[in-house]
């Protein structure tokens, strides 16, 4: 019976210091996801071509370089698209299409 009191309270005093340790709101920042995709790969996910839109705009393409990669975040995850100036040049040309089926609008300044 004396055993049994000493891990009752063992197990109380271990259950109080675990619910103690949360407490104290020191939180671990959370590890983000990073994805790799090609231009082709990150044009087939919708939500993602909008947040490229929005995020993105062709100035970076005034380097000349063979292969540009962005950074863009979408929904917590980072996603980092590679392609090549000609893919992303065109990908700029079509802004017009996606703008009007993911209803992007324009932000006058006035």
């Amino acid at each position: 019976m004396k055993t049994l009191r000493i891990a009752m309270i063992a197990t109380l005093v271990a259950f109080a210091m675990a619910s103690m340790a949360n407490a104290d709101g020191i939180k671990a920042k959370p590890i983000q996801k990073t994805v790799n995709l090609t231009l082709e790969q990150a044009i087939q996910v919708p939500g993602l071509v909008a947040a490229m839109y929005s995020k993105l705009n062709s100035s970076f393409l005034d380097d000349d370089l063979p292969v540009y990669t962005v950074k863009v975040e979408y929904s917590g995850v980072i996603f980092r698209i590679t392609g090549t100036r000609e893919q992303w040049v065109l990908f700029f040309r079509l802004k017009w299409k996606y703008a009007n089926d993911y209803k992007v609008l324009e932000i006058d300044e006035n």
